[in-house]
Protein backbone atom coordinates (compact mmCIF):
# COMPACT_ATOMS: atom_id res chain seq x y z
CA UNK A 1 0.00 0.00 0.00
CA UNK A 2 1.17 3.52 -0.81
CA UNK A 3 -0.56 6.79 0.03
CA UNK A 4 -0.03 9.97 -1.99
CA UNK A 5 -1.49 13.27 -0.86
CA UNK A 6 -2.71 15.38 -3.78
CA UNK A 7 -3.34 18.27 -1.40
CA UNK A 8 -0.10 19.94 -0.39
CA UNK A 9 -1.36 22.12 2.47
CA UNK A 10 -4.23 21.33 4.78
CA UNK A 11 -6.41 24.42 5.15
CA UNK A 12 -8.28 24.27 8.46
CA UNK A 13 -9.95 26.53 10.98
CA UNK A 14 -10.18 25.91 14.72
CA UNK A 15 -13.72 25.43 16.00
CA UNK A 16 -12.64 25.04 19.63
CA UNK A 17 -12.08 22.16 22.06
CA UNK A 18 -9.23 20.79 19.95
CA UNK A 19 -11.43 20.36 16.89
CA UNK A 20 -10.85 21.72 13.40
CA UNK A 21 -12.87 22.07 10.22
CA UNK A 22 -11.46 21.71 6.69
CA UNK A 23 -11.80 24.91 4.68
CA UNK A 24 -11.03 23.08 1.40
CA UNK A 25 -11.21 19.42 0.38
CA UNK A 26 -8.20 17.17 1.05
CA UNK A 27 -7.42 14.62 -1.67
CA UNK A 28 -5.37 11.45 -1.33
CA UNK A 29 -4.72 8.45 -3.55
CA UNK A 30 -4.15 5.04 -2.02
CA UNK A 31 -2.47 2.44 -4.23
CA UNK A 32 -3.58 -0.92 -2.89
CA UNK A 33 -2.30 -4.07 -4.61
CA UNK A 34 -2.26 -2.36 -8.00
CA UNK A 35 -5.66 -0.70 -7.52
CA UNK A 36 -5.76 3.10 -7.18
CA UNK A 37 -8.30 4.27 -4.63
CA UNK A 38 -9.29 7.93 -4.38
CA UNK A 39 -10.26 9.63 -1.11
CA UNK A 40 -11.72 13.13 -1.09
CA UNK A 41 -12.24 14.48 2.42
CA UNK A 42 -14.80 17.24 1.84
CA UNK A 43 -14.62 20.86 2.91
CA UNK A 44 -16.42 21.40 6.23
CA UNK A 45 -15.33 17.97 7.51
CA UNK A 46 -14.52 18.13 11.25
CA UNK A 47 -11.43 16.44 12.70
CA UNK A 48 -9.51 16.39 15.96
CA UNK A 49 -6.27 15.41 14.19
CA UNK A 50 -4.24 13.04 16.34
CA UNK A 51 -6.50 12.36 19.29
CA UNK A 52 -4.08 11.18 21.95
CA UNK A 53 -5.30 10.99 25.55
CA UNK A 54 -3.47 13.73 27.42
CA UNK A 55 -2.94 11.32 30.32
CA UNK A 56 -0.38 9.59 28.11
CA UNK A 57 1.95 12.59 28.34
CA UNK A 58 4.99 11.11 26.58
CA UNK A 59 2.94 9.69 23.71
CA UNK A 60 1.06 12.99 23.45
CA UNK A 61 4.29 15.00 23.19
CA UNK A 62 5.79 12.64 20.59
CA UNK A 63 2.72 12.36 18.37
CA UNK A 64 0.75 15.61 18.55
CA UNK A 65 1.14 17.72 15.42
CA UNK A 66 3.28 15.24 13.46
CA UNK A 67 0.62 13.72 11.17
CA UNK A 68 -2.24 16.13 10.61
CA UNK A 69 -3.05 15.12 7.03
CA UNK A 70 -2.70 11.43 7.89
CA UNK A 71 -4.91 11.85 10.97
CA UNK A 72 -7.56 13.70 8.95
CA UNK A 73 -7.52 10.91 6.35
CA UNK A 74 -7.82 8.31 9.14
CA UNK A 75 -10.66 10.15 10.89
CA UNK A 76 -12.57 10.37 7.61
CA UNK A 77 -11.99 6.72 6.68
CA UNK A 78 -13.12 5.71 10.21
CA UNK A 79 -16.34 7.67 9.70
CA UNK A 80 -16.87 6.01 6.29
CA UNK A 81 -16.26 2.62 7.96
CA UNK A 82 -18.65 3.29 10.86
CA UNK A 83 -21.38 5.11 8.88
CA UNK A 84 -21.26 3.90 5.26
CA UNK A 85 -24.83 5.03 4.61
CA UNK A 86 -23.77 8.63 5.33
CA UNK A 87 -20.85 8.49 2.84
CA UNK A 88 -22.06 6.75 -0.35
CA UNK A 89 -19.87 8.97 -2.58
CA UNK A 90 -16.79 7.99 -0.57
CA UNK A 91 -17.58 4.31 -1.02
CA UNK A 92 -18.00 4.84 -4.76
CA UNK A 93 -14.64 6.61 -5.05
CA UNK A 94 -12.90 3.99 -2.90
CA UNK A 95 -14.53 1.14 -4.81
CA UNK A 96 -14.89 -0.78 -1.56
CA UNK A 97 -16.08 -0.62 2.03
CA UNK A 98 -12.85 -0.22 4.05
CA UNK A 99 -12.19 -2.58 6.91
CA UNK A 100 -10.74 -1.19 10.13
CA UNK A 101 -7.48 -3.07 9.51
CA UNK A 102 -7.21 -1.58 6.00
CA UNK A 103 -7.83 1.99 7.12
CA UNK A 104 -5.34 1.65 10.00
CA UNK A 105 -2.73 0.43 7.49
CA UNK A 106 -3.58 3.38 5.24
CA UNK A 107 -2.99 5.66 8.25
CA UNK A 108 0.44 4.12 8.83
CA UNK A 109 1.42 4.46 5.17
CA UNK A 110 0.08 8.03 5.04
CA UNK A 111 2.28 8.95 8.01
CA UNK A 112 5.31 7.65 6.08
CA UNK A 113 4.34 9.85 3.13
CA UNK A 114 3.80 12.84 5.40
CA UNK A 115 7.28 12.42 6.90
CA UNK A 116 6.13 11.56 10.41
CA UNK A 117 9.13 10.40 12.48
CA UNK A 118 9.27 6.62 12.87
CA UNK A 119 8.77 6.71 16.66
CA UNK A 120 5.63 8.87 16.31
CA UNK A 121 4.38 6.63 13.51
CA UNK A 122 4.86 3.48 15.57
CA UNK A 123 3.15 4.99 18.64
CA UNK A 124 0.21 6.30 16.62
CA UNK A 125 -0.24 3.00 14.78
CA UNK A 126 -0.04 1.04 18.04
CA UNK A 127 -2.69 3.35 19.47
CA UNK A 128 -5.19 2.92 16.63
CA UNK A 129 -4.53 -0.84 16.53
CA UNK A 130 -5.11 -1.13 20.28
CA UNK A 131 -8.31 0.90 19.99
CA UNK A 132 -9.54 -1.34 17.19
CA UNK A 133 -8.69 -4.54 19.11
CA UNK A 134 -10.26 -3.21 22.31
CA UNK A 135 -13.47 -1.79 20.89
CA UNK A 136 -13.79 -3.93 17.77
CA UNK A 137 -14.47 -1.06 15.38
Amino acid sequence: MKVTFKTSNLKVKSIGSGNWVLMEPMVAEIEDNGVMRLVVVPANYETDFESVPKALVIAYVLIKGTARMSATLHDYLCDVHKLPEKYPAALTLLGMAPSRKWLDEAFYEAMKTEGTPWYSRELAYAGVSLYSATFGR
